[in-house]
């Protein structure tokens, strides 16, 4: 039950009562590993979004050592390495999530959305994505991804379309109506990428890159 309510909590944004309930349960003594796996695994995760990457991977890490096949523990870990900027044992991670459950839609989502933004093997990430979509189609992050796969491979019209799609689910993800606003660059469509960025950096204003993204273009450059 405690489990239950962190993951709830979690999903909430109340970090601090959702840390509390994994670590009553921690103090409990339970010896059953999967499970304990399964908490660590919640803590991980929510360290992470935190942004207290440290302790995440601490627990990230513990739980694979109470259940070498917890699958969101790898998940969870190709996160916060990609943060780390350490990509390769990203992608890793992401893979034996994969591995695990090759239906895992996040970890599908993710390793695509990885290789797109590196440019790397888009023919496999363009596949992931549509796995992924196949069991959530109306998942605007999902669409999203596939959109941007579509600009990275040069498909331009596609990724316009898709991208606006995703827009529709997700009006105010400032990660979209950025990507949103590249496309409309490469079509020459300047004033209309102007204002999607203006839109994104309204709804995410610490966005340094995209700042003077905008900035440059403002000012014609």
């Amino acid at each position: 039950m405690r489990l239950i309510l962190a993951r709830v909590q979690a999903s909430r944004g109340e970090y601090a009562s959702a840390i509390e309930h994994c670590q009553a349960i921690l103090n409990a003594g339970i010896k059953d590993q999967a499970f304990l796996a399964d908490v660590h695994t919640q803590l991980g995760s929510i360290y992470l979004a935190t942004e207290e990457t440290e302790k995440a991977r601490s627990h990230l890490l513990e739980a694979l050592r109470n259940n070498a096949e917890q699958e969101d523990a790898y998940y969870w870990l190709g996160v916060v390495s990609e943060q780390e900027n350490d990509s390769e044992r990203a992608f890793e991670y992401l893979k034996k999530t994969i591995e695990i459950n090759p239906d895992h839609a996040d970890a599908l989502n993710t390793l695509a959305y990885f290789y797109s933004q590196h440019g790397l093997n888009l023919d496999e990430a363009l596949s992931m994505i549509q796995r992924a979509l196949e069991q959530d189609p109306q998942n605007g992050a999902y669409v999203d991804t596939l959109g941007w796969i579509y600009y990275k491979m040069g498909r331009i019209d596609e990724a316009l379309s898709t991208l606006q799609q995703a827009m529709q689910f997700m009006p105010a993800n400032a990660e979209v109506r950025e990507h949103l606003g590249d496309v409309y660059l490469d079509r020459g469509q300047i004033q209309e990428a102007i204002n999607e960025w203006e839109k994104a950096l309204e709804l995410d204003p610490g966005n340094v890159s995209l700042r003077l993204k905008l900035e440059d273009h403002q000012n014609g450059k």
